[in-house]
């Protein structure tokens, strides 16, 4: 209970800059992980300053939530082009015309548990 206690007194936002999370809205989820952006759309251009704000609190949070994004595909691919090149995964079930998004799904043609088993940093 004393390591729980003393990670709940962890100042947050602690290493980044005030005006990163401003400028994204930033709400933490949890006391150890996790951050909601609330001021980004991803069906937006996002401009350097945005871009390199992003990137620190991923840094610092290691998981963003961006809620109730109503995006096309055509949007997901850009907004993830915009922190490096995407991988297409040799042995995924890809999208025919999107191959860097991995389908994940459950349904009456999967596998029970299948998509628990994978993950991607």
């Amino acid at each position: 209970m004393a390591v729980f206690e003393s990670i709940q007194r962890v100042p947050r936002h602690a290493e980044l800059n005030p005006e990163v999370v401003d400028v994204l809205g930033l709400e933490p989820v949890t006391p150890c992980i996790g951050a909601q952006v609330g001021r980004v759309s991803m069906a937006s251009s996002l401009n350097a300053d945005v871009v390199e704000a992003l990137s620190q609190a991923l840094v610092e949070y290691k998981v963003l939530f961006f809620r109730d994004q109503d995006i096309t595909r055509e949007q997901h691919v850009a907004f993830a082009e915009h922190f490096g090149e995407l991988e297409v995964h040799p042995f995924t079930q890809n999208l025919d015309d999107y191959p860097q998004i991995i389908r994940l799904h459950n349904d009456e043609h999967t596998k029970p548990g299948a998509t628990a088993l994978w993950h991607s940093d």
